[in-house]
């Protein structure tokens, strides 16, 4: 889609969106039943005002309407569930806020109702957004052409990206498909030639060009005939060959810069989403939960064995600083190395310790360490200092894990690595998924790794001891 169009549709959406959810809450039937249980502490214009900005702010830190991230139409979709999730959500706590409790019933079915309106408005706008996207280049006919040249596995993934049915292009296809691809400097002088003029007479308007950086010698030529026949050259330099890493090409200030590897967490918005979900989840479980249960647990604790309630350990956290992570004390008062992982029936676990560690339950404390900003609710479990050394020799990529903060679940616990590290693939595995977690976080993830945490808590994990 045109630069400009994407401009138009983005700003035509977030104008009708602010629109109607600013109507739903203002809706007779929705908003005469929230007035009648209210008390009337809110007038019609504060109600707008509220309701508006319970959308306007999760879809801001989700950057919904932000232009790079509305191009593709089922990533839009996704983000707009999740806004829609959030904003549900905190609306619901602001209205319960407000509401006599003896007479939420009838409040919660103006809720629902209000709720309901959105949702559909919400479904109806992106499903004709989709059909509009989808039909974008027969409705615009753009006689815009491109072309690809340079056969290789680098050029198959750029050309399934310039295929996409939203671009505003008529992509030609890989021109050299059935042409053996060039070694040399002059083959390749040549071959660019040859497909120059070939797009001049195609009527071709940018030609992609995938070729190793060595290769690109005469670059400054190639623009200059390109030009002449008013063809836009782009070059994509094709690593591969050199390593079969994938890397990461960014700019800044006109200058390329070749990266090992994505990191959302870099992104101050995403690190704001993921700090104010860490917050608000880590209260709510020691206000729900930790209040009433912490005395219980502290007690059978106590009744069992001497020694503190809480155990103390320095773990290698984010950049490998050092932090006392909390832990519900498991095991009696010995003389053996802290470092020494529990293993199956360790005799230094006590009756409730066992328990404790069986059901996860001994992690709880580890909310504190949340709210104190040393750790995430998702991320790669912390490693006491000791191991931190022994892996970093002898793993590779592990001191990657520490980019991000360490968490109290993660992608490698709901993929079955978690407890005791017995063979050389348990650490290889666990930083695995941990690097994929760093390159690849969303907050959607962190929404799946915490689901999928509160199911694996409910079948006790085999290396659960």
């Amino acid at each position: 889609m045109l630069f400009r169009h994407r401009i138009l549709l983005s700003l035509l959406i977030f104008l009708l969106d602010v629109i109607f959810i600013s109507y739903s809450g203002h809706h007779p039937v929705a908003y005469n039943l929230f007035h009648q249980f209210s008390s009337n502490i809110l007038s019609p214009t504060q109600y707008e005002i509220l309701i508006t900005f319970c959308w306007i702010v999760p879809a801001f830190l989700f950057g919904l309407y932000n232009l790079k991230n509305s191009i593709h139409t089922n990533q839009f979709n996704y983000n707009t569930l999740k806004v829609w999730f959030v904003f549900t959500l905190t609306f619901s706590i602001l209205h319960i806020r407000l509401v006599d409790l003896d007479n939420y019933k009838p409040f919660s079915h103006a809720l629902v109702l209000q709720f309901f309106y959105q949702l559909v408005y919400l479904g109806i706008t992106r499903i004709a957004l989709t059909v509009i996207r989808h039909h974008y280049k027969t409705l615009v006919k753009t006689a815009k052409k491109i072309a690809l040249i340079g056969f290789n596995e680098t050029s198959i993934q750029l050309a399934s990206k310039l295929e996409d049915h939203e671009s505003p292009f008529n992509f030609l296809g890989i021109l050299d498909e059935n042409t053996q691809s060039p070694r040399t400097i002059q083959e390749f002088d040549t071959h660019i030639m040859h497909y120059i003029q070939q797009c001049k007479q195609l009527n071709v308007k940018e030609l992609y060009v995938v070729a190793e950086p060595i290769l690109l010698k005469n670059c400054e030529h190639y623009y200059k005939v390109a030009d002449d026949e008013f063809i836009r050259l782009k070059f994509v330099p094709d690593f591969a060959t050199y390593s079969t890493k994938k890397f990461v090409l960014d700019e800044f200030n006109n200058f390329t810069i070749l990266k090992s590897r994505s990191e959302p967490l870099l992104s101050y918005r995403n690190r704001i989403q993921k700090r104010v979900f860490d917050i608000i989840f880590s209260l709510v479980v020691i206000v729900c939960i930790l209040s009433w249960l912490y005395p219980l647990i502290a007690l059978l604790i106590k009744l069992e064995s001497k020694g503190p309630i809480i155990f103390n350990q320095i773990r290698s956290g984010l950049q490998n600083s050092e932090f006392y992570c909390y832990k519900f004390r498991t095991m009696r008062k010995n003389n053996q190395n802290e470092a020494q992982q529990v293993t199956v029936k360790d005799t230094r676990v006590t009756k409730i310790g066992a328990f404790l560690r069986k059901t996860s339950l001994d992690e709880l404390p580890q909310f504190f360490n949340v709210l104190q900003g040393d750790m995430s609710i998702i991320g790669p479990r912390p490693h006491m200092v000791e191991h931190t050394q022994k892996f970093k020799e002898t793993t590779n990529n592990y001191m990657i894990r520490h980019y991000a903060k360490p968490g109290i679940t993660g992608l490698a616990q709901i993929s079955g690595y978690r407890g005791e590290i017995i063979k050389r693939k348990d650490i290889n595995n666990r930083v695995k998924y941990d690097v994929e977690y760093i390159q690849n976080w969303s907050f959607g993830l962190d929404l799946k790794i915490c689901a999928l945490t509160c199911y694996q808590l409910i079948f006790i994990h085999k290396k659960a001891y």
